[in-house]
C-alpha cells in the first residue's frame, strides 16, 4: 500500500502543483488518477519514486517513510512507463527491455530468459527483438515500453498517460493488455490520464483531481453513481448514468430464442430471422425488403462475460431491436434479449444503485458519530529540500 498523507509540493511561489493531498494507494490493484491539464497528476505520480520530493507532508509504501529509501533501491524496485513508451532510440527491442535487469548485473542467460518471456507477455513477436524503436508502430513502442517496466518484475508499475499517443484502437488492445497483465502478475499499478472513460476502464480505484488535490476517489461505479461535487459531476459529463450500466453484469439477462436460418433465400416469415453460418455464428438479419438479402447484425455480447451497457448497445445497434447473445469463444449464437427486457434490467440496477447509496450514506452517518482513535507515528514532515525550478 502507497499513502499520501497531506502531502504538498511547490515550485518556487507559485501556487502548488499539489496541496495537502491525502490518498491511499491499495497493493496489487489498479488505481488510475485522472483529471484535467495542470492539475498535479504528473506531479503526484513523479513523488512516488521520488523523481520529485514533496515539501511537506509524508508518503509511505507499506508503513516505510520514501524519504527513509535510497532513490536507486526505490527506483529499481518500480516499473515506469511513459508516452510514447519512452524508449532509447539506439537500441534494440531486447536491449530496451534488458536495461533494468543490466543495470542490476544480471547475467546474460537470465536477462535473454525474462527478454523472451516479456515479449511473449505482451504479445510482442520474437522477430521484432532486434528491431529499433523507428522501425514499430505506436502500438508496439508502447508494448516495448510496458515490457521494459515489468523487466525487473518490480512490485509497482507506473505510468505516466501511457496511451495517450496511439490511436483509440491501439488503444483499446493496450488497456485490454495491461488488464490482462495485472492479473495475471498481481501488481500495483499507478497510472495517470485525463481521459475519464480510460480511468473507468482502467481502474480498480479512480482518483479525481483539480487543482492540486483529490476531489474524489473511490470505484468508478461509485464516483458515477454519486459524484461528490459540481465539479466531479460535470467531468464526468451527462452520460454517467449510461456509462456506469458498464458495472452491472449481464449474466442475469433472460435470454429467448428467435427464427434461424443458414439460408436467407429460404425464409419466408415477416418475423425476425436471424442468419447463422456453418458453424452456428450470428452474421445478419434477413431482410423481408428483399429477397435472400440480409440486414448489418449490430453488434453482439456474451452475457458470461460482458456488462448491461454492451448488451443495451448490441439492442440499440440492432435493426430489429434485439440484442444477440453469443457463448464461448466460438461466439456461437445463444438467444437474444428484447429492449423491453433489457430496460426492465435497467431499472433493477438503478434500484440496486439507490440501494447502494443508502447503505453508503448509513456507514458515512456512523463513521461521524464515532470519534476516530488517534493514529499513532510520524506527522507531516518538511525535509528541507529547496523547491525545484518548474520546467
Amino acid at each position: 500500500m502507497i499513502e499520501f498523507a497531506h502531502v504538498t509540493k511547490s515550485y518556487g511561489r507559485d501556487a502548488p502543483a499539489v496541496s495537502d493531498l491525502s490518498l491511499v494507494i491499495p497493493a496489487h490493484r489498479t488505481t488510475v488518477i485522472v483529471g484535467p491539464s495542470g492539475c498535479g497528476k504528473t506531479t503526484t505520480l513523479r513523488m512516488i519514486n521520488r523523481m520529485l520530493e514533496p515539501n511537506a507532508g509524508e508518503i509511505r509504501w507499506d508503513g516505510r517513510p520514501l524519504n527513509t529509501l535510497g532513490k536507486t533501491e526505490l527506483r529499481r524496485s518500480m516499473g515506469y512507463v511513459i508516452q510514447s513508451g519512452g524508449l532509447f532510440p539506439h537500441r534494440t527491442v531486447a536491449a530496451n527491455i534488458a536495461t533494468v535487469p543490466r543495470l542490476l548485473h544480471w547475467d546474460s542467460r537470465r536477462i535473454a530468459g525474462r527478454v523472451r518471456e516479456l515479449m511473449e507477455l505482451t504479445e510482442l513477436p520474437e522477430s521484432l527483438a532486434d528491431r529499433y524503436p523507428a522501425e514499430l508502430s505506436g502500438g508496439q513502442q508502447q508494448r516495448v515500453g510496458v515490457a521494459r517496466g515489468l523487466a525487473a518484475d518490480p512490485d509497482v508499475l507506473l505510468m505516466d498517460e501511457p496511451f495517450s499517443a496511439v490511436d483509440p484502437v491501439v488503444r483499446a488492445g493496450l488497456q485490454d493488455l495491461v488488464r490482462g497483465l495485472q492479473r495475471e502478475l498481481d501488481k500495483t499499478i499507478v497510472m495517470i490520464t485525463h481521459d475519464l472513460d480510460e480511468a473507468i476502464r482502467m481502474g480498480d480505484q479512480v482518483a479525481i483531481m483539480k487543482d492540486g488535490a483529490i476531489v474524489q476517489a473511490g470505484p468508478p461505479a461509485e464516483i458515477l453513481d454519486e459524484p461528490a461535487t459540481d465539479f466531479v459531476r460535470e467531468f464526468i459529463g451527462r452520460d454517467r448514468g449510461y456509462r456506469g450500466l458498464g458495472f452491472a453484469a449481464a449474466a442475469g439477462l433472460r435470454l429467448t430464442a428467435v427464427d434461424t436460418t443458414r439460408a436467407p433465400g429460404t425464409a419466408t416469415t415477416e418475423r425476425p430471422v436471424l442468419v447463422l453460418d456453418a458453424r452456428g455464428r450470428p452474421v445478419g438479419w434477413v431482410d423481408p425488403r428483399l429477397p435472400g438479402g440480409t440486414m448489418d447484425l449490430g453488434t453482439v455480447f456474451d452475457p458470461a462475460t460482458d456488462s448491461l451497457r454492451v448488451a443495451l448497445d448490441a439492442a440499440l445497434s440492432s435493426p430489429v431491436g434485439r440484442a444477440v447473445a453469443v457463448a464461448g469463444p466460438a461466439a456461437r449464437y445463444a438467444g437474444v434479449v428484447t429492449i423491453a427486457d433489457l430496460l426492465t434490467a435497467v431499472a433493477t440496477h438503478r434500484d440496486d444503485l439507490a440501494e447502494s447509496r443508502a447503505e453508503r450514506a448509513a456507514h458515512r452517518e456512523v463513521a461521524v458519530a464515532e470519534p476516530a482513535e488517534p493514529v499513532s507515528g510520524p506527522g507531516p514532515v518538511d525535509d528541507g529540500v529547496v523547491p525545484e525550478a518548474s520546467s
